[in-house]
């Protein structure tokens, strides 16, 4: 089953109405950790694994720096299919912002001999 804007938008509503979207993951440190744990979630309920990790992937608008680093580290465990939806979404996925402080850093001069 194709995941499709409305399954996206549902999830993301019930994100902003109940605070989370079931599992408590704070544990969870990295999009890696989270994407492997939904890996094995979905395959105890036998449902696409690949699908799941696309839903999470767009619901939460990960960077696609984050999207890339995870299907690196998940391919070497052998997570092909999911890997290969990731490379997918990673293609489209939005870069990451440059952090606030970068853009207020005046120039660093340029360095001269001074004689």
């Amino acid at each position: 089953m194709p995941v499709d804007d409305a399954d996206v938008a549902k999830l993301r509503r019930m994100y902003s109405e109940n605070g989370s979207a079931g599992d408590d993951l704070r544990a969870l440190q990295s999009h890696t950790e989270v994407i492997a744990y939904l890996i094995a979630v979905a395959r105890q309920s036998g449902k696409d694994e690949a699908d799941a990790i696309e839903l999470l992937v767009r619901a939460s608008d990960m960077a696609r720096e984050d999207t890339r680093k995870a299907e690196r580290l998940l391919r070497k465990l052998g997570y092909v299919v999911v890997c290969d939806r990731l490379r997918e979404l990673a293609n489209w996925a939005r870069k990451k912002p440059e952090p606030f402080w970068m853009s207020r850093l005046p120039l660093a001069p340029r360095h001269r001999n001074v004689s």
